[in-house]
């Protein structure tokens, strides 16, 4: 039964890359956490008709997304909850899974 439940599930922890490159993995899972919050918030600011410097907010975004994210969310009384956030928040929460997943099945 459980076999047939997880026929089409993709176990990115049994990757090969995932499980040679410990380090590289978790650079390239912050970097797309890092490209999700920054394309999420370009679209949320496209929305609201704000004018945004897609190169330059890009590279900040790329490296310093924790901070930002931490600010939103200390301010989430001001800005109120967006989109943008929690997508990044449910992105992070997924790759810490994965990580936490992987490891502890050696």
């Amino acid at each position: 039964m459980r076999d047939k439940l997880y026929e089409g599930y993709v176990n990115l922890a049994k990757m090969p890359f995932i499980q040679k490159h410990k380090i590289i993995s978790i650079i390239i899972s912050y970097f797309i956490i890092g490209l999700v919050y920054h394309l999420s918030f370009e679209l949320y600011f496209y929305i609201l008709g704000k004018e945004t410097f897609p190169l330059i907010g890009m590279l900040v975004s790329l490296l310093f997304w924790p901070v930002f994210l931490f600010a939103d969310f200390w301010n989430i009384g001001i800005l109120g909850v967006r989109l943008p956030d929690i997508l990044t928040l449910i992105l992070t929460v997924t790759f810490i899974i994965i990580f936490i997943k992987k490891w502890a099945h050696k």
